[in-house]
């Protein structure tokens, strides 16, 4: 499964480019809307990031991260906005 990440300190943010896809004309998130794992996100990123799957605009450095598609359960956690993603397979607690 392809999970997108911040890979740098001051957060995770969608690219200007692609802010009609995540949010109505009034500025709010459309319901059920989750970038992590949006086809039109990491398609984004693969296109127009580097040859590690990173794109870099203002604060964020978005990567395209690939976890097993056998993991039971996966959570990011960030500090100060750098973030690391946690997977379960088999049992056992992996990072990327």
């Amino acid at each position: 499964m392809k999970v997108v990440i911040n890979t740098c300190y001051g957060g995770f943010d969608i690219p200007e480019e692609l802010h009609d896809h995540f949010y109505d004309d009034s500025g709010y998130e459309i319901p059920d809307a989750n970038p992590r794992t949006d086809k039109v996100l990491i398609d984004f990123i693969e296109t127009h990031g580097d040859d590690d799957n990173f794109y870099v605009f203002g604060y964020s450095s978005l990567r395209v991260v690939e976890i097993p598609d056998n993991a039971t359960d996966w959570i990011i956690t960030d500090y100060d906005g750098l973030e690391t993603i946690y997977y379960v397979v088999d049992g056992k607690i992996y990072s990327y």
